[in-house]
């Protein structure tokens, strides 16, 4: 019989001394632009917001220590929507733009997303609630549901799974379809889940009632569909000029697409519209502006925060972990929690922390002689095995050892998981290139 395990992880965030004065803003996410195109509003360090249009000095709208993002504007600017882990799990939640205590709209367990604030007061959001017994798709697929900002229950309004969504003044859906799983952040990809831009028209309620139209064909990702202030016109985030760029078209004629910015490198991400024209996004970490005819425009922001919570995190992990190995000799439990590989005693207290990074190991097995660790991770972008050893020839256990030796097994290169040593230790057994 194995003991219950606990695990004592001290996790340190370096934070510069900078951030308790006036610093820049980087790597912001998840931007959204005001209707009068006044304030952006984004998400940063795991806290909403906001900024003016053309950049400054940010007022911070939420000050919890759970994570918090994908803020979106009601449509008289006076409230943002946000989803928040501060209940334990990802719900939505209502605030005034100028702050105060957050509404919670939402209770469920489904990962709710918010999509959409539409004119008429519903809050758009995908969440994996219901599974609709007449969708064929993938069980775990979300779905897309709409709730009051005035609270209530959510009614589903479609069974497929969406990417992005917005809604126009006369009730028609723009959406990016999710055809199957692929990394969000993904850049340069082809393949039959590569996203498009679709119309719905329909009642709102259910949408197994209304007509569908795909207005793009790219093969490749069309995403983040926004209605302009016209409610034909429409702009979304493209891969079609070879790199995440904007890109206008319209409703009645969605072939003549029209390419609005060029930025090179790296992808545009968070596309928005206000009800001016102003269209905001972020890039390379950064806010920018956009009006049609003119250059994108960076905008400088500055924040004054204080830490909301110590620098250095200890945690008793005593539950959650995955992918367990026994060592031959019974002694030794190699295991993985938080994502990175631990090994502890089966009879006595103690635990080793086998590797350390930012990175997620998992399939954890062990070498015939116990003195080596063979797993499989996700460094630099690339899954590969790597396999850490006792390095002074005395150690018997990893439970009592203090010296490691970890080197990459699997051959550069290739995507390679699921290591399972033989039981002689002659050979190792593992999928490449996911056969």
């Amino acid at each position: 019989m194995i003991k219950k395990f606990v695990l004592s992880i001290s996790a340190f965030f370096a934070v510069s001394a900078a951030v308790y004065a006036q610093d820049k803003a980087l790597w912001i996410r998840h931007s959204s632009i005001s209707p009068d195109g006044t304030t952006i509003a984004f998400s940063w360090q795991g806290d909403i917001y906001t900024v003016p249009a053309q950049g400054g000095q940010a007022f911070q709208v939420t000050v919890h220590p759970a994570y918090e993002s994908d803020p979106m504007w009601s449509a008289d600017g006076s409230k943002i929507v946000f989803s928040s882990y501060r209940e334990g799990s990802k719900d939505i939640f209502v605030t005034s733009s100028k702050g105060g205590t957050p509404v919670r709209l939402t209770t469920y367990s489904g990962n709710e997303t918010p999509l959409c604030v539409s004119a008429d007061g519903f809050v758009w959001f995908s969440a994996n609630i219901e599974l609709d017994p007449d969708y064929c798709g993938y069980p775990g697929d979300p779905q897309v549901y709409r709730v009051s900002l005035d609270g209530g229950a959510p009614q589903r309004v479609a069974s497929m799974p969406v990417g992005a969504l917005s809604v126009a003044p006369d009730g028609a859906v723009l959406y990016e379809d999710d055809k199957g799983y692929e990394d969000v952040l993904r850049k340069h990809h082809t393949s039959s889940v590569t996203r498009d831009v679709w119309l719905y028209r329909g009642p709102a309620d259910d949408w197994k009632q209304g007509g569908f139209t795909k207005l793009t064909s790219f093969v490749g990702e069309d995403r983040n569909p926004v209605f302009g202030p016209d409610g034909r016109t429409f702009y979304y985030l493209s891969e079609q000029g070879g790199n995440f760029n904007v890109w206008r078209s319209s409703v009645d004629n969605p072939a003549a697409a029209v390419q609005l910015s060029s930025l090179p490198v790296h992808p545009v991400r968070d596309l928005s519209v206000a009800s001016d024209g102003t269209l905001a996004f972020s890039y390379n970490g950064e806010l920018y502006t956009l009006r049609e005819g003119s250059a994108p425009v960076k905008l400088e922001v500055s924040v004054t925060k204080d830490l909301s919570s110590n620098l250095t995190v200890r945690r008793k992990v005593s539950s959650g972990a995955r992918d367990l190995a026994v060592s031959p000799n019974g002694k030794e439990l190699a295991l993985v929690a938080r994502g990175d590989v631990f090994v502890t005693s089966v009879e006595y207290n103690g635990t080793r922390r086998i590797t350390r990074t930012a990175g997620q190991e998992r399939n954890v097995s062990f070498s015939e002689d116990g003195r080596t660790v063979y797993y499989d991770s996700e460094r630099d972008g690339h899954w590969g095995i790597y396999r850490t050893t006792l390095k002074n020839k005395k150690d018997k256990y990893f439970t009592y050892s203090f010296e490691f030796e970890e080197e990459a097994f699997s051959p550069a290169g290739e995507t390679c998981f699921q290591p399972s040593v033989s039981p002689d230790g002659k050979w190792v057994a593992y999928l490449r290139d996911r056969t």
